[in-house]
Order: C-alpha cells, then sequence, then structure tokens
C-alpha cells in the first residue's frame, strides 16, 4: 500500500479486460468504508481519488494488463494535505493507518 501525495491521482484502463486475469485498485478499510475495496474499470474509464488516499494495485495473474498513470498537482490539494497532516500530528492520529 503507498499514496501519491499531493494532489489528484488517475488511471486509465487500455487492455481489452478479456486480455489478462486479476489487476485493478484496491483501497483499505478506512474512515469511508469498514472493507477494502477493489475496483477494477472496464477499457477506457478512469478511476481517480484523492493522491493521500492509501492505495494498492491488484497483481494480474494471467496476460498483460495495460495502464495510463497520471497525477494533477493544485494549490488547494496541497493545502488540504498539509491540513491533513497537522491535525493527524495534533491528535495523534497516522495518515497512512
Amino acid at each position: 500500500m503507498d499514496d501519491d501525495g499531493f494532489g489528484l491521482s488517475f488511471n486509465v484502463l487500455l487492455s481489452d479486460p478479456a486480455d489478462f486475469e486479476g489487476g485493478g485498485t484496491s483501497f483499505p478499510s478506512n474512515a469511508f468504508s469498514s472493507e477494502e475495496a477493489v475496483y477494477t474499470p472496464r477499457r477506457g474509464q478512469m478511476l481517480s481519488h484523492y493522491g493521500g488516499l492509501r492505495h494498492a494495485s491488484v497483481p494480474c495473474t494471467g496476460g498483460l494488463r495495460y495502464i495510463m498513470v497520471g497525477f494533477v498537482r493544485a494549490e488547494r490539494l496541497v493545502e488540504l494535505r498539509l491540513e491533513d497532516a497537522a491535525y493527524g500530528a495534533r491528535t495523534g492520529e497516522s495518515e497512512k493507518a
């Protein structure tokens, strides 16, 4: 599991899902959900999320999966990330929990 830091992260599935098995993006349980969530978009669909949200790539178990990954940086998102870090420091809550 990792996070991408500041901003917005996105990925777009380029492959036909019939060309591979497995794959996807998982998000661990967090303040918004008590269960792990795994997203498997269709070809051409985009998955986007706050870069500070912990996530992991789900391994492919067969074939090849191609994705395009990108990051968008915005001053306000950086400010929000710094506010989150300051809140965690004040309350003892870790961002990476």
